[in-house]
C-alpha cells in the first residue's frame, strides 16, 4: 500500500491537474459566451431607436455581460486558490512554485473584485439614471402643466376682454340709436322726460358695468 505522504501527494497532484483542466475549459467557455453577448450588445446598440423598451433590453444585455465577466473571474480565482492549497498540502512544491501560485491567486482575486465592483457600479448607475429620467419627466410634466394653466388663464382673460368690448360696442350702438331718436323728438315736456329717463338709464348701466369690471379684476 502507498504511504500516507504518497497518497496526499497523489491527491494533490490530481487536484492540480483537474484544476488546470477546469481553468482552461472554463476560460474557453466563458470567453466564447462573453464574445457572443458582446456581439449581441453591439447589434442592439446599432438598432437602438431611443425608446425605453430598447434601452431596457440594452441594459439587461449589459448586465448579463458583467455577470459573465464576474462569474468567470470568480471561477478562475477559486480554482487558483484550490491549486495553491494543493501545492502547499503536497509538501513537494518548491517555495518559488508556491509563491508564484500565491501571486496568481492575488491577481485573480483582484480581477474578481474589479469585475464585482464593475457590476455593482453598473447597477448604481442604472438606478441613478432611472431617477434622473423620472425627475426630468416630472419636471417637464410640471412645466407643461404650468404652461397649460397660464394659457387657459390668458385665453380666459382674452375672452373676458372680448366679451366686455362686445358689450361696450353694443351699448354704444344702442345709445347712439336712442340719441338719434331723441333728436327727432319735438321740443317739449315729452322730450325732457325722455332725456331724463335716458340719463337715469345710462347711469344705472354704467354703475352695473363698473361693478362687473371691479369683480372681474378681483377674481
Amino acid at each position: 500500500f502507498p504511504s500516507h505522504d504518497t497518497a496526499v501527494e497523489d491527491e494533490a497532484k490530481a487536484t492540480i491537474e483537474a484544476n488546470n483542466a477546469k481553468a482552461a475549459s472554463s476560460q474557453e467557455y466563458y470567453s466564447q459566451f462573453e464574445n457572443g453577448i458582446s456581439n449581441q450588445l453591439k447589434l442592439l446598440k446599432a438598432a437602438d431607436n431611443g425608446n425605453k423598451e430598447s434601452a431596457d433590453v440594452i441594459i439587461q444585455k449589459e448586465r448579463e455581460l458583467l455577470f459573465i465577466k464576474r462569474h468567470s473571474a470568480k471561477v478562475q480565482a477559486q480554482l487558483a486558490a484550490s491549486t495553491l492549497n494543493a501545492l502547499i498540502t503536497s509538501g513537494k512544491a518548491s517555495k518559488e512554485e508556491i509563491e508564484s501560485q500565491r501571486q496568481k491567486v492575488l491577481q485573480l482575486n483582484q480581477a474578481f473584485q474589479n469585475a464585482d465592483t464593475d457590476a455593482k457600479a453598473f447597477e448604481i448607475k442604472v438606478k441613478n439614471d432611472a431617477k434622473k429620467q423620472a425627475d426630468s419627466e416630472a419636471k417637464t410634466a410640471a412645466e407643461n402643466s404650468k404652461k397649460a394653466a397660464e394659457k387657459r388663464k390668458a385665453d380666459a382673460a382674452k375672452r373676458t376682454q372680448e366679451e366686455a368690448q362686445f358689450a361696450a360696442n353694443r351699448l354704444a350702438a344702442q345709445r347712439l340709436e336712442r340719441d338719434l331718436e331723441l333728436q327727432l323728438m319735438k321740443e317739449g315736456i315729452d322730450k325732457e322726460l325722455a332725456l331724463n329717463a335716458e340719463r337715469y338709464k345710462r347711469l344705472i348701466e354704467d354703475t352695473i358695468t363698473n361693478e362687473k369690471l371691479t369683480k372681474e379684476e378681483k377674481s
